[in-house]
């Protein structure tokens, strides 16, 4: 049976008869990336993913990806820590964040590394992840286990929600560090105004 014929760019089909829903989400979406970063010894939080109090958007979490790479093969921890409010001290650094589409506006929550540890903490809420990984040689060989967690849709599951002043911060347990460790890490978030009334 022969397709019904409809002009091209109809809102509903194209000129295949399929259909054209944009079945993405449509939120601002933001991922930030880190090559090779090497923890400082003994850490506890390397790394905030942090939503300012100023902020007027509420920020939604929805994957995590931490990878890495040893002098010798080598296993390490890793803790996703919710915490109430940013880590301040230490020596940081602020870490590119990337929209997914160009045309959104910049994001209003911040991300940092540690180079030094942080002399304070924010008030833990609570441990929301914990992964022991398996780091194969820097010169190749081996299998890893990378530290993963997907949020919201993707899970069927709600996403970890920063609300103004709340942080998701990565931490190593103050364990040793491997010798030689770098890691690849990656953090996807969603940034929207709430409707009126509810809280940011």
């Amino acid at each position: 049976m022969p397709i019904p014929s409809q002009p091209t760019g109809s809102p509903t089909v194209n000129q295949y008869g399929q259909d054209n829903a944009n079945n993405e989400g449509m939120k601002p979406t933001y991922r930030t990336t880190m090559t090779a970063f090497a923890p400082y010894a003994t850490p506890s939080d390397i790394v905030q993913l942090f939503n300012p109090a100023a902020s007027t958007r509420t920020v939604r979490v929805s994957r995590v990806n931490v990878s890495g790479a040893s002098t010798a093969a080598s296993t390490n921890r890793i803790l996703l820590i919710k915490r109430s409010a940013t880590d301040t001290g230490g020596t940081s650094a602020s870490v590119t964040m990337t929209p997914m589409d160009s045309v959104d506006p910049a994001p209003q929550a911040t991300t940092l590394s540690w180079s030094a540890v942080p002399t304070g903490l924010g008030t833990a809420q609570g441990t929301i992840g914990s992964y022991v990984m398996s780091n194969p040689t820097l010169a190749g060989g081996g299998s890893a286990w990378i530290a993963e967690e997907l949020f919201g849709a993707a899970r069927g599951v709600k996403s970890c929600v920063l609300h103004a002043g709340e942080a998701l911060c990565l931490n190593m347990n103050g364990s040793a560090v491997p010798a030689g460790l770098v890691l690849d890490i990656e953090i996807e978030w969603t940034e929207e105004i709430p409707p009126t009334g509810v809280a940011v």
